[in-house]
């Protein structure tokens, strides 16, 4: 897979539901934000990539046809090939379907669905060729990958909305691509009017492990990026110009760009059934209830972690921080974030996401790493990044770290 900072290339974010932070120091930051990109391009003939619906927390918050269905041949990914696991590690969790589906020029074949913590993961190839691309003036350049928005999840009863989630993959030799595709099962919705009623749901603490359940993937749109000279006229109905805005960093130069975006609307969707109990069967919950103080010259905080869950592909902490002080040197307004380091019993590090603004005082977040491998002893790291430093930004809070032996 690409570096880990790549991601941050095509991320779309609907702008007006964030607030401006500015940056006193902005070309140290871009600075190292460049360097993160260029830290490990992609040395083999396959194009690999890594991009993300991310939602970020700073500041003050946080052609056509007739759809038509068929079984193939077992080709793509499996689910383990994106975690570096062996074949098969995840039998008993997974369901493999290998059901394609086409509709308007696009072909998605879903090889196999996992129930995973409060997600659902897809394993899935795309194969848009028979999509007119040049006469939509869809950006046909190798960085350019298709984006599956939020699928409509329904398992049993229970219909799932604002599921967009990570999503990583790599081009095949014929430009189709392999896929893995995460969907969050946080937002339930109970009317099914497309808003979530419940937010934070706990899925499985609601489901039944002696109940096979009915589950309905439904894939209502997918976005391309655009050529910067193209011009919307005369496409076809099932076009929409996306209001999600586009943009990245260019990996060589450093420099910002902005993107325009359309989505191809259509019917891509999938069923199959799917029984929950080996992943509850499996998943570790520790009531860790414990209170971190994170503090130096300038920044006081009560941090409290409250829980850890360690299922076969992730670890989750919940936590949640009050700010006593953060104060910034030289009356800057360089931004603060609090992450954490996760290492293993070897020590090797899991990569752990979200963080958090000081500045934004959430009542409790989950941080999420993936597991690459089996785990006996955890080691939880408090990091505050300040950002008004001018080096030695990571500052580790070694006095305040936790350790779980894990059960495994």
């Amino acid at each position: 897979m690409k570096n880990k900072f790549d991601i941050f290339n095509d991320i779309k974010i609907e702008t007006d539901k964030y607030d401006e932070i500015k940056f006193d120091n902005n070309d140290e930051f871009k600075n190292k934000m460049k360097n993160k990109i260029r830290e490990n391009k992609v040395s083999n003939n396959k194009k690999k990539m890594a991009i993300a619906s991310i939602g970020i927390l700073i500041g003050s918050m946080v052609i056509v046809s007739e759809p038509s269905l068929a079984y193939i041949r077992n080709i793509g990914k499996q689910i383990e090939y994106f975690f570096n696991r062996e074949d098969n590690t995840f039998n008993g969790y997974k369901v493999e379907l290998n059901q394609v589906v086409e509709d308007k020029g696009i072909e998605i074949e879903l090889k196999e669905i996992m129930l995973g913590d409060g997600e659902l993961l897809l394993s899935l190839k795309v194969d848009d060729s028979k999509l007119d691309k040049a006469y939509l003036g869809i950006d046909e350049s190798e960085d350019t990958w298709p984006e599956l928005y939020e699928p409509k999840i329904q398992i049993g009863d229970l219909i799932f909305t604002n599921t967009g989630g990570a999503m990583s993959g790599e081009a095949n030799d014929d430009n189709s691509k392999n896929m893995l595709l995460t969907c969050k099962l946080d937002n339930l919705d109970e009317n099914n009017d497309g808003e979530p009623d419940v937010e934070k749901f706990d899925l499985t603490n609601n489901l039944d492990i002696n109940k096979n359940y009915d589950i309905k993937i439904d894939i209502d749109k997918i976005g391309y990026t655009l050529n910067k000279d193209a011009k919307l006229k005369n496409t076809p109905e099932y076009v929409e110009e996306s209001d999600v805005k586009g943009g990245g960093v260019n990996a060589d130069t450093g420099e910002s760009f902005e993107t325009r975006n359309i989505n191809i609307l259509g019917n891509w969707n999938f069923k199959t059934t799917i029984n929950a109990k080996k992943l509850i069967d499996d998943i570790d919950i520790y009531n860790v209830n414990k209170k971190l103080k994170i503090k130096d010259r300038y920044t006081d905080i009560d941090v409290s972690i409250e829980e850890v869950r360690v299922s076969p592909t992730k670890i989750k902490i919940k936590h949640s921080f009050k700010v006593n002080k953060n104060i910034n040197k030289d009356g800057r307004h360089d931004p603060k974030f609090l992450e954490f380091i996760v290492k293993g019993e070897k020590g090797e590090d899991i990569e752990v996401k979200n963080s958090i603004d000081l500045n934004y005082n959430p009542e409790s977040i989950y941080a999420e790493g993936e597991l690459n491998s089996n785990i006996k002893d955890i080691k939880i790291i408090p990091v505050i990044e300040d950002w008004g430093k001018k080096f030695n930004h990571t500052k580790k809070f070694n006095d305040q770290s936790i350790t779980i032996k894990h059960k495994n």
